[in-house]
């Protein structure tokens, strides 16, 4: 048995191996905001430590921090107040895995065939749709990109059958940042009365606030047609992980899984999960209420004013980026990418690779905003070794 004391410093001691991601040194999967919020997210969090988030009965606070989670983001993402209802989980596979049960709960509904239903998505959105397809024994359609590496639209229309229960978009999508022809697709989808969910796991708390320094598509509730959405506090809402949402149109019935086949009598659960950590939802529920409306479009911005300072750096070193994103990502198109992100891994930064076409991938987030000069100094010695 070790002490407390020692506990600690054995974990510290096994974190020096790790990239310091506060400092912005690195581009996947951590969002930091900065000292200010992580001090707010972690009082929240730890006032509700070890509390289950399913206890609503025992811990009534939780339900309304649920609810005004839900309503804020629903708020910044079009929705009329009482027009969206749903559901908190852990993660944005999550909540996509919901969508699409949920798609399927309502196709079985309606139809008494046993064919196989399907899913069609771009080849660019993200493998959680994959995982519900497995999971809920549905098919699975990928249509490819174009040369302007958005969807192919045409292509993707034409793929669309009686067995199409659903069509996932991405706003934006995670390899190349761009948002998916979602009105286009919509005017289809909600003629045929398929199933449009939009994953915006990764822009829904950052696209609906930069429309005073970009404009872009239009992607969230105010789009007819547009059934659920998918939305992660825990990036860039900056709250602790995990925490994501499944927001539906309240005429579509949430996704439950029910039993009433146990002494305890009935289990209903609207999630996947069972207990649920209730402090990465006090964390998001802080957030929303320290940062607000204001908070978050200055945040926004900061990210994309750090995005064009990074590309203008990259330009400036004689490299290119891949195309022009409408979300917070950079694909960074340098000779040689695999050889060149491993001197930037040697040199403490980690970045991300793109396969086809091959590129380093940058997803930026406020962590960043100090550290662009130091990473394009450390990305101009890498290629500087490369050549010599």
């Amino acid at each position: 048995m070790q002490s407390a004391n020692d506990v600690v410093t054995e974990l510290v001691r096994r974190q020096m191996s790790d990239i310091n991601w506060r400092s912005g040194r690195s581009f996947l999967h951590m969002h930091h905001g900065g000292s200010e919020l992580e001090r707010v997210s972690n009082a929240a969090s730890q006032l509700y430590f070890g509390a289950n988030a399913s206890a609503r009965t025992s811990l009534p606070s939780l339900l309304e921090l649920e609810r005004d989670v839900i309503d804020s983001a629903s708020g910044y993402l079009g929705a009329q107040p009482g027009t969206v209802h749903g559901v908190v989980t852990s993660g944005g596979t999550e909540s996509i895995f919901l969508a699409v049960k949920a798609a399927r709960d309502r196709a079985l509904r309606r139809s008494s065939r046993n064919a196989v239903q399907r899913i069609v998505i771009p080849v660019t959105a993200h493998p959680a749709f994959d995982k519900a397809a497995d999971c809920l024994g549905l098919g699975v359609l990928r249509v490819p990109v174009g040369s302007d590496y958005r969807v192919d639209l045409e292509r993707l229309v034409a793929e669309l059958t009686a067995e199409t229960i659903l069509v996932g978009l991405s706003a934006p999508n995670l390899p190349f940042g761009l948002i998916d022809p979602i009105e286009e697709v919509a005017t289809v989808t909600r003629s045929r009365s398929i199933w449009l969910h939009v994953d915006a796991c990764l822009g829904g708390l950052f696209l609906p606030f930069l429309s005073h320094v970009a404009r872009l598509p239009a992607f969230e509730f105010s789009v007819a047609g547009v059934d659920s959405l998918s939305v992660d506090p825990h990036k860039y809402g900056y709250a602790a992980k995990g925490i994501s949402l499944l927001l539906l149109r309240r005429t579509l019935a949430l996704p439950r899984f029910q039993s009433d086949s146990w002494p305890l009598g009935r289990y209903e659960t609207e999630g996947l999960l069972g207990t649920r950590a209730a402090s990465p939802l006090a964390s998001a529920w802080a957030i929303f209420r320290f940062l607000g409306r204001e908070g978050l479009e200055r945040a926004a911005t900061d990210v994309w004013r750090t995005l064009g300072a990074l590309t203008a750096g990259v330009r400036d070193l004689g490299c290119d980026v891949l195309l022009e994103p409408d979300g917070p990502i950079l694909c960074i198109t340098a000779p040689q990418p695999t050889e060149t992100r491993a001197h930037m891994l040697r040199a403490g930064w980690y970045l991300g690779l793109i396969r086809s076409p091959p590129a380093m991938h940058l997803t930026v987030n406020l962590a960043h905003c100090d550290a662009v000069e130091p990473f394009v100094t450390e990305l101009g010695e890498a290629l500087k070794r490369r050549n010599g």
